[in-house]
């Protein structure tokens, strides 16, 4: 975790955090993991999340944990420094730290007989930010190693009713150079084509419209030349789930 201590400045806070009822978690450990650091990495956030399924016992954790923090910054500088503690509307707690670090407290509720990373790191929309760091090991799901070795996501909350939310987070690991693989309508003689590595000689034109930095809708154009398969940014798990059920389908 040496990269995660000089990009985050951990040694300055991390031992306020009480590892038996958080974990960090997202873009802040994958960020550690990569040899540079994102673009974005001065303005990132380290996300902090509780273990528990109750939310008043999750207030007093993070109340607890921020007087922590205050303690242990004033012990290591010797004067109390100004901290702040806000809570947002969506019940998040932000800790903004003057050294220009930002811890994000959040809850997600976690069903009883579940174990807590797992299910908060399983339920993540987007594969590659499926990774923890539990204070002594970093843990990810399968479906982060698999993005890891393509240099690509999938979101799995891609709907046409999609938060501007969601669309910001796809937009930022875009940014920091993975590429977005976006679902692709199966069609079997698309799937036989794959497998025996067909060349396609139609060029195609996409118009698409896209927010720009100031937030403002621009529309581009993309011409994609013929090239050998496998097809331009095929979902290989929608493929999959698609190609499953179809065979469940022909054995009832």
């Amino acid at each position: 975790m040496t990269n995660f201590e000089s990009r985050f400045k951990s040694h300055e806070w991390i031992e306020a955090i009480d590892f038996n009822i958080f974990h960090i978690s997202d873009g802040c450990i994958l960020n550690s993991l990569c040899c540079e650091p994102f673009l974005d990495a001065c303005d990132q956030q380290v996300d902090v999340n509780y273990n528990g399924d109750s939310y008043n016992e999750f207030k007093h954790a993070v109340v607890g944990a921020f007087a922590n923090l205050t303690s242990l910054i004033s012990k290591n500088t010797g004067h109390h420094a100004h901290n702040e503690l806000i809570k947002k509307d969506n019940g998040i707690y932000i800790a903004k730290l003057h050294f220009g670090i930002t811890l994000c407290f959040r809850f997600k509720y976690v069903p009883d007989a579940t174990t807590p990373i797992s299910y908060v790191l399983h339920s993540s929309d987007i594969d590659i930010s499926q990774i923890a760091y539990t204070g002594s090991q970093v843990v990810c799901t399968f479906a982060f190693l698999q993005a890891i070795a393509t240099k690509s996501f999938i979101c799995y909350t891609l709907y046409e009713d999609m938060t501007k939310c969601v669309y910001n987070r796809i937009n930022r690991y875009c940014q920091r150079g993975f590429v977005f693989l976006e679902p692709q309508p199966f069609n079997t003689a698309c799937y036989l084509d794959i497998m025996v590595k067909t060349v396609f000689d139609t060029k195609t034109v996409e118009t698409r419209q896209i927010l720009n930095d100031d937030e403002e809708l621009q529309t581009v154009t993309i011409t994609r030349e013929p090239s050998l398969l496998p097809y331009f940014n095929i979902d290989p798990y929608f493929l999959q789930e698609t190609f499953i059920k179809q065979i469940c389908c022909q054995k009832i």
